[in-house]
């Protein structure tokens, strides 16, 4: 490793940050591939496990345009998860080693973000929320009426506030779909959540920081 290792450049290309070599410095890079990799894992997770919107009075079409819409997601995260651990994990390893230059990261890290926004958007638009779409082909290809039921079921207005944030203390789900929008939420209620959320946010601000102090 050089002596001083780059850690921050201004959007013109000039290196405005640097860190002296050391155990830290090395370890950070690594850290973050693996907190990015765990982090992925655990949205796939949450995918896989989350509250599944069945109504009752149509259970195959709704179970089936929910299975599509999360089977498109999981591939999306994967892509997606492969493309940040690898590009921008390996990355910084290769800027910490002076292999690669700082620039290249943040041209990496564009790219990638700009392919997990559009890759969402597509999905939402094509899928619509919870498979909300293909829940309103499935109706109509089978001769129903989709005039005033075309929308996957969703939770009673009591448990959320203003549409976006959801508490239910009598619901042991920890991830439920989005009532609009694209992709899952929490449930605020459960004490996992909020332990988990305040763990995330220590290590967000924890490894920065060390970096800049060790």
């Amino acid at each position: 490793m050089p002596e001083r290792v780059p850690i921050h450049a201004d959007i013109a290309g000039n290196v405005n940050g640097w860190a002296e070599k050391s155990p830290m410095v090395i370890w950070y890079a690594v850290l973050a591939q693996v907190v990015l990799a765990a982090v992925m894992v655990a949205s796939h997770a949450a995918i896989i496990y989350a509250k599944h919107p069945i109504d009752p009075d149509h259970p195959a079409a709704t179970g089936y345009a929910y299975g599509v819409f999360s089977r498109v997601w999981s591939i999306y995260v994967l892509v997606i998860g492969l493309l940040a651990a690898g590009g921008l994990g390996l990355g910084v390893q290769l800027v910490t080693i002076g292999v690669l230059d700082i620039n290249l990261i943040g041209i990496i890290g564009m790219f990638i973000a700009v392919a997990a926004l559009v890759g969402a958007l597509m999905i939402g638009v094509y899928y619509g929320q919870n498979g909300a779409r293909v829940y309103a082909g499935v109706r109509h290809s089978d001769g129903g009426d989709i005039s005033d039921d075309n929308a996957m079921p969703y939770d009673d207005d009591l448990h959320w506030i203003g549409g976006i944030i959801y508490i239910n203390r009598d619901d042991p789900a920890i991830m439920i779909p989005k009532r609009f929008g694209v992709g899952w939420t929490v449930n605020l209620a459960r004490p996992s959540v909020i332990i988990g959320t305040i763990v995330l946010l220590a290590i967000a601000i924890g490894l920065p920081v060390g970096a800049i102090l060790m």
